[in-house]
């Protein structure tokens, strides 16, 4: 009972401290953009903008703003009224840097400052804010020199740690030390982001709780599978090729989906350089946003489905045939996936990860266009497969093929760079051991060199036209670091962007659920190549995380390469249910069931509706009830329904300032009739954990404002570049 006291008392105070610390720090509009509400990232302060300042104390505490007093020349300083919960505390008068402090003494949650610029200016006529002065930065503080929270908030954050720290204790003797620390770690999480939410930490405490479950499970079960090189199995190989059968019937369903129109934007810059070297008669794309391989993939399937009359023009048939290149990459990565379990686990358990894998969404829709991360999963599979066979077979020599495929998925896209590290990690996984099987090294290094030389044969304009290439590597390698349209970081979402979003959404929560209770149980056993499982899943996960660049939509395909990894540590952990006690075969059984029940349910339903994409039926709905020659304004051309140029005037609004003429009568001043928006594009200001406020606000203002004519929705909900909700809204 006092160990348990003192476990509380800990977590208690891990909250506490971390909670403090969290607000204590100094915030900025750019950095801690969560808590400001129509300020942007440049400080400026909008009319109608707000604070929000959440689970603060009912009195005790105080707001420091800090002012900057520019403002452009002429303009006399700003006057602002700063609100607090509606009640109206002060006014200034922005005339010099200054700092002002607001009392937050009341009873409402979240604390909202606002502020109303009596006398506003807006920037530009492409900039039409109302803005008063900049905030520099804002802190919160107390007389007792820190801010303070509500009690029960504190104590809320306090039992989730004490539930954490619980399950590590009982879990088995040797981890209680683990459970005394684990009140740090969980301090230096709360203390790193401003302000702290308690929705951000919900995921993070899902995972452990799943991780820790694994480690009770099997805490005194000493099990460790040991492969054979000897063992074959007739039957696993047959259910293999059925699984990977159901998995191709998947990938290749409804493939030529959206053509002729172009509904995947990123699809026509690959046919563009297939094109050009079709025209020009080299092999010189004169396109490095991206290696090679998938266009020179492209090119070659496009030639021999011409060549047997498949597709009828060579430029139109780009699109499928590229489209084939992933969808079969896709198929066979799942006959990959089970090989690998087997090897790593168990055949049960590979067939089980297999089974999660073929049916995950998010590999299913990644299969299907005409872009490189099916492929580079693919060549990241054999990869690991061959890396497996060296070690456990005594082939080093495997390593050599094993480096030059590496060296080919880094020419699918760039971060497949990362295989290098596998191929090299193969003397370890040998011997089991901090030490490496020396025997290995030589050929472990040799296949890394061999990644060189990989690369280039797939990319050899890399080298033959090599100002293209580093001007276009140069440009993509400052997209992944400054993050797309707005960026957000790994610790503003506690490293759980991807799992709270892109894996909850692109394999079911009980899929990764599975997987993460797997990876406890697989620590505990300490399964050499089951922790290299675990390894190769956070290979990927952490640089995905770790970049800003989270674009909508479909951001979820940057941890496409951890969704096999997750799938097999998932059916490791069925395995494991089934044969830990002699009584969970049932239970196991049912929760498989339940599980794949939900991951195929998810992807047949949304397969359900790729043929007729809601563009699709929007398009037909605009040819049956709109007269011929009206003028329609459209939001971006991939993202919405392929209408006839010829019977309607399309105005497509301007790619870098989309949002910029969305008002009323602009619209009809440029004699636009109907507004089409799809929500591929708007959705990102809404979904996604960092937004414009200001673009948000325009966006709301037309679904508040304009007639809505007609609105298509998908039965299943939108998903990868699928079936968006299209919204057509009158304007005359």
């Amino acid at each position: 009972m006092i160990r348990y006291v003192i476990l509380f008392l800990l977590s208690a105070i891990s909250a506490f401290a971390g909670l403090t610390h969290s607000y204590w720090r100094t915030a900025t509009p750019e950095e801690q953009y969560g808590m400001f509400s129509g300020i942007s990232r440049d400080g400026w302060i909008e009319d109608g903008s707000e604070i929000v300042l959440p689970d603060l104390f009912r009195r005790g505490n105080t707001l420091d703003i800090e002012f900057t007093s520019w403002r452009p020349a002429g303009l006399e300083p700003a006057l602002i009224d700063i609100y607090l919960c509606g009640d109206r505390v002060s006014q200034v008068r922005v005339d010099k840097n200054f700092t002002h402090t607001v009392f937050l003494t009341g009873d409402c949650n979240p604390r909202v400052i606002s502020f109303d610029v009596l006398n506003p200016f807006t920037p530009s006529a492409t900039d039409q804010r109302e803005l008063g002065a900049q905030i520099a930065k804002v802190s919160v503080s107390s007389k007792a020199g820190f801010p303070i929270l509500k009690p029960q908030k504190i104590l809320l954050v306090a039992f989730f740690i004490f539930v954490l720290a619980l399950v590590l204790f009982e879990a088995a003797s040797s981890y209680r030390i683990a459970a005394y620390l684990l009140p740090v770690l969980c301090y230096v999480f709360l203390a790193s982001t401003f302000p702290y939410r308690i929705d951000k930490l919900l995921p993070v405490w899902f995972v452990a709780l799943c991780f820790f479950a694994g480690l009770i499970y099997v805490a005194d079960y000493s099990e460790r599978k040991i492969f054979s090189a000897k063992e074959y199995n007739f039957t696993f190989y047959v259910a293999a090729v059925l699984i990977t059968l159901a998995a191709a019937a998947l990938r290749f369903y409804g493939l030529s989906f959206g053509l002729p129109e172009n509904y995947h934007p990123d699809e026509i810059a690959k046919v563009n350089a297939v094109m050009r070297m079709k025209a020009s008669g080299t092999l010189n794309p004169e396109y490095f946003l991206h290696p090679s391989l998938l266009l020179y993939s492209t090119y070659a399937f496009t030639a021999i489905f011409e060549h047997f009359g498949i597709i009828d023009n060579f430029q139109s048939g780009a699109f499928l045939a590229g489209r084939s290149v992933s969808a079969l990459a896709g198929t066979l990565s799942v006959f990959f996936a089970c090989l690998i379990g087997r090897r790593a686990f168990h055949k049960s358990a590979g067939l089980l990860g297999g089974l999660f894998f073929a049916f995950a969404p998010l590999h299913v829709a990644s299969s299907r266009y005409l872009k490189e991360d099916s492929l580079l999963l693919f060549f990241s599979l054999i990869v690991v497969w061959l890396v497996l066979v060296a070690v456990q077979d005594t082939k080093p020599r495997r390593l050599l093929l094993a480096g030059l495929l590496a060296g080919f998925s880094a020419s699918v896209k760039y971060s497949g760079l990362l295989n290098v590290g596998i191929v090299l990690s193969a003397p370890w996984l040998r011997s089991g051991s901090v030490v490496p099987a020396f025997e290995f090294v030589k050929w472990a290094f040799a296949g890394a060199v061999l990644s060189i030389p990989g690369f280039l044969l797939c990319t050899p304009y890399a080298v033959l036209d090599s100002e293209k290439f580093l001007s276009d590597f140069n440009y993509e390698r400052k997209h992944m670091s400054r993050g797309h349209v707005l960026p957000i970081t790994a610790w503003s979402q506690y490293w759980m962007y991807h799992l709270s979003r892109s894996l909850n959404y692109g394999m079911t929560l009980p899929v990764v659920a599975l997987g993460m209770i797997g990876a406890g149980m697989t620590v505990v056993r300490r399964n050499w190549y089951g922790l290299f499982i675990i390894g190769l899943f956070l290979l990927y996960y952490l640089p995905a995380e770790f970049v800003k660049a989270k674009p909508a939509p479909q951001p979820e395909r940057y941890v496409l390469p951890c969704v096999p990894f997750l799938a097999l540590l998932a059916g490791e952990a069925l395995r494991v249910f089934a044969v830990r006690r002699g009584n969970a075969l049932l239970i196991s059984s049912l929760i498989g069931v339940i599980s794949l029940v939900t991951v195929s349910y998810r992807s047949i339903t949304l397969a359900s509706e790729i043929r007729v994409d809601t563009r699709v039926q929007m398009t037909e709905w605009v040819n049956e009830n709109l007269p011929a020659g009206v003028t329609i304004y459209i939001d971006h051309r991939q993202y919405s329904p392929g209408l006839d140029e010829k019977k309607y005037h399309l105005l497509y609004a301007p790619r870098a300032r989309i949002h910029s003429e969305l008002d009323r009568e602009v619209l009809r001043k440029k004699g636009v009739d109907y507004l089409m928006l799809s929500s591929l594009w708007y959705d990102r200001y809404y979904s996604q954990p960092r937004t414009d406020e200001r673009v948000q606000n325009i966006i709301q203002n037309v679904f508040e404002t304009f007639p809505l004519l007609h609105e298509v929705r998908p039965r299943y909900g939108t998903y990868g570049f699928h079936n968006p909700i299209v919204r057509l809204y009158r304007v005359r």
